[in-house]
């Protein structure tokens, strides 16, 4: 991931390890979050994925 030769922000360290939590652990993930909920945080870290690389 080129991702991870970028000066670690926030925002991306947050994407880094939220991702690798997901990947990882994902029996940690409650079942009432659904889909809905594990599509939500993706698009989230897409978004702040892209503001830090515009910024």
């Amino acid at each position: 991931d080129q991702v991870i030769t970028l000066q670690p922000k926030l925002a991306v360290q947050n994407y880094i390890n939220n991702r690798h939590l997901v990947h990882k652990l994902p029996h940690l993930i409650p079942k009432t979050i659904g889909i809905n909920g594990i599509y939500r945080s993706r698009k989230n870290q897409s978004i702040a994925l892209r503001e830090f690389i515009h910024n």
